[in-house]
């Protein structure tokens, strides 16, 4: 099984989040609905630019360190999401918490295994 590159992966999460939304921006009577979160978004809550969501994405870049790991807070990802999603950048997770790196590094393997 190949593994997946983190634009692909970036991608997927993304698309897996969800947010409520009004119909109307700007109309807080307008009707909620729950939408894909966007990769404008996604780069807001990040505090990087959309064009980088998209590159990312796309695979026409890679990401810095500091730029996964603000993408994996944006999305809210649990500690085994975030360390695929920093491993599949060739980031060490949290290289400062050890402890943090080895519970998400064995929940991660856990998780792959039980995809099979």
């Amino acid at each position: 099984m190949a593994s997946e590159s983190f634009g692909a992966m970036l991608r997927r999460l993304r698309e897996a989040r969800t947010m409520v939304a009004p119909i109307q921006p700007g109309n807080p009577s307008s009707r909620l609905v729950e939408r894909v979160l966007s990769q404008n978004e996604l780069a807001h809550r990040a505090g990087v630019t959309a064009g980088a969501v998209h590159r990312l994405e796309d695979g026409e870049h890679r990401p810095t360190a500091e730029t996964a790991r603000l993408l994996a807070e944006a999305l809210e990802l649990d500690d085994a999401d975030a360390c695929r999603l920093l491993v599949s950048a060739g980031f060490w997770p949290w290289p400062d918490d050890p402890e943090r790196t080895e519970r998400a590094l064995a929940a991660a393997t856990a998780a792959i295994g039980g995809e099979r």
